[in-house]
């Protein structure tokens, strides 16, 4: 089923180059392969498994998924194919259903965390060193907030290491409390590690 404003001559056109460059995509897939693949006959299928009792909200059901896809995305190759968590490699050798169960928990916490730590990092109120270390991640300063906080994470010059060792440390703080962890005042940090043993 069409929306009304797209089923006229231009979207039947648009419809059927997209389509038209899509077999021939399939036809790339699994060249090993001797025998024909059904890819191309069930490419365009939709399945849908709803507990909704119409088609049409389970339909509108599943259209809030875009909003969250970026976060499959991110689980696992990342925006770029490199920088994502890589869940589905590190699931792939688990069979037991409860160790699958608890690093898919673990993932979840951590992009939480990470996700949280972004979110942070793009308020105004970071100190200047966060700030300027943040502006060489990118030319136009446009990444999501799952970017940021993995940028904090893997910052090779280790200019952010205090901050974000201070601002986990009061996010571990606030959820210890039972309180909700609102962006605090910036604060000036020297952190000292204790050496390595």
């Amino acid at each position: 089923m069409l929306p009304w404003h797209q089923r006229g001559p231009g979207s039947q056109r648009h419809r059927a180059a997209r389509h038209k460059e899509r077999q021939r995509h399939l036809l790339t897939k699994h060249p090993a392969r001797q025998a024909p693949t059904p890819a191309r006959e069930t490419d365009a299928w939709v399945v849908l498994f709803s507990s909704h009792r119409t088609w049409l909200a389970a339909v509108r059901s599943y259209g809030r998924r875009w909003a969250t896809e970026g976060s499959y995305r991110d689980a696992q190759g990342g925006w770029d194919g490199r920088h994502g968590w890589e869940l589905e490699a590190a699931l792939l050798p688990l069979t037991d259903p409860v160790r699958v169960e608890r690093v898919v928990g673990l993932w979840a916490l951590g992009a939480l965390v990470q996700t949280w730590l972004g979110h942070c990092l793009g308020q105004p109120a970071v100190p200047t060193a966060v700030q300027a270390a943040r502006r060489k991640w990118t030319t136009t300063g446009r990444l999501s907030v799952w970017a940021r906080g993995r940028f904090a994470l893997t910052e090779p010059s280790d200019a952010l290491r205090p901050w974000v060792l201070d601002t986990l440390a009061r996010g571990a703080r606030s959820v210890a409390a039972g309180t909700s962890a609102p962006y605090p005042r910036p604060l000036h940090v020297q952190l000292v590690l204790p050496e390595a043993a």
